[in-house]
């Protein structure tokens, strides 16, 4: 039977403590970010063993300064006073901590450690928590502590799907609210969402077919994808652009960079 650690339940209770004194409304993602930062900044010996994979993940990051970076960029200029027994999680915090119990399960253990949390949290590629972070100059924060989580496949396919989905959140509303009603962290599954939910509706599918023309011509002119397209196959792209005219084009381009490189 699974069970929480204890600095998964610290951790809950650093969270709750800075969603209150920067007067949010409830417990995001991102002040959970906040307290496996502090969790890392005052390590406390009797966690030793629970949290030594956690601050094996930051090792390469200044903790202290990104915590008071993030808090600073998530204060609340309309502070909510309340009580702290009366904050909760948000939903996506709920779920984020779900995930972490299913982490647990697939590395075989019973003990959902703060890590897992971490590792919830920071998957999803559309979140405001993401949007915090590339504000703060770490929008690849996940493939840069979890470099063992995910290969160049996934590198690329979370890439596509991170610039589908902000071309989506110019150009359609409709999508937009199709996403939020199905929510997921997987990139996989944001793309069946978006392909089972538009197939018997001709509008919607013309809207998701234009929209993944602009995403893929934006995709291709990143120096980064660039370098991963050449480590990497075709399918990648194939799953995240399926539509017949996208995939012909991305055909296109990679046999016209296979011939450049020859």
């Amino acid at each position: 039977m699974l069970q929480s650690a204890t600095s998964l339940t610290l951790t809950w209770e650093i969270a709750a403590h800075e969603a209150i004194n920067v007067g949010a409304e409830d417990i995001t993602p991102s002040h959970l970010f906040l307290g496996l930062c502090k969790l890392c900044d005052r390590p406390l010996p009797e966690l030793e063993a629970e949290t030594q994979g956690l601050v094996q993940r930051f090792e390469d990051l200044d903790t202290k300064t990104l915590r008071r970076q993030m808090r600073s960029l998530i204060f609340n200029p309309t502070p909510i006073a309340h009580p702290r027994s009366d904050i909760h999680r948000s939903e996506e915090s709920k779920q984020a901590f779900q995930r972490a119990a299913e982490i647990a399960e697939t590395n075989e253990t019973d003990l959902v450690l703060a890590e897992y949390l971490l590792e919830a949290i920071l998957e999803p590629i559309d979140s405001v928590l993401q949007d915090h972070l590339t504000q703060l100059g770490y929008a690849n924060l996940y493939e840069q502590i979890f470099p063992d989580k995910i290969d160049n496949d996934d590198r690329l396919r979370r890439e596509a799907v991170r610039v589908l989905l902000k071309q989506i959140g110019k150009s359609s509303l409709e999508l937009q609210d199709l996403l939020i009603s199905n929510s997921t962290s997987n990139p996989s599954d944001t793309l069946k969402v978006l392909q089972s939910s538009t197939e018997s509706r001709p509008n919607l599918k013309s809207q998701l077919r234009q929209i993944a023309e602009k995403a893929l011509n934006e995709l291709i002119q990143s120096y980064r994808v660039k370098r991963m397209l050449k480590e990497t196959s075709i399918d990648v792209l194939l799953s995240v652009f399926p539509p017949l005219g996208i995939a012909i084009k991305v055909i296109i381009i990679l046999v016209e960079r296979s011939n450049t490189s020859e």
